[in-house]
């Protein structure tokens, strides 16, 4: 075999893993996908899952991470879905608006998203969030994304 055979023939065998690789792609289909990456300022609801979210999380510029301003004071069935309530409290000296990113989990993964907005919290006070979940499950548990920022931003 010549040289020149064996780098036509690694081009031709690269091409093919390529084009079977390509052919291999997911669909995303476990649910295992981002959240954030088909949210609309519209609500969406299919099967046993919700979304409620108006702002990309991350998509501010100037934010900081700010899970520990956050409390969950309950999270649990009720009415026609799934209700989570708790507060932010400031720790800095000036004014601070937040954005509570809410999601609940089943055993499968997570099932629910929603975005609260808590509005000019004063230094060193308190604002509390409810988030609302369209949602018809047994056993679900919450957890929070939390950020903070500057409502002059």
């Amino acid at each position: 075999m010549s040289r020149r055979r064996g780098w036509w023939w690694w081009v031709g065998a690269g091409l093919g893993v390529a084009l079977t690789l390509t052919g291999c792609g997911s669909d995303d289909s476990n649910g295992d996908e981002d959240p954030g990456d088909d949210l609309t300022e519209e609500t969406a609801t299919q099967g046993s899952s919700y979304t409620e979210v108006t702002d990309h999380p991350g998509s501010l510029d100037e934010f900081t991470g700010a899970r520990e301003d956050a409390e969950v004071e309950s999270c649990e069935a009720g009415g026609s879905g799934w209700i989570a309530e708790g507060t932010v409290t400031n720790p800095l000296d000036d004014l601070q608006s937040y954005r509570v990113y809410v999601s609940v989990r089943s055993e499968e993964g997570t099932i629910g998203l929603v975005q609260v907005n808590v509005d000019d919290v004063d230094a060193g006070d308190s604002g509390s969030w409810e988030a609302d979940f369209d949602l018809n499950e047994d056993d679900l548990e919450c957890s929070l994304r939390v950020e903070r920022f500057s409502p002059d931003e």
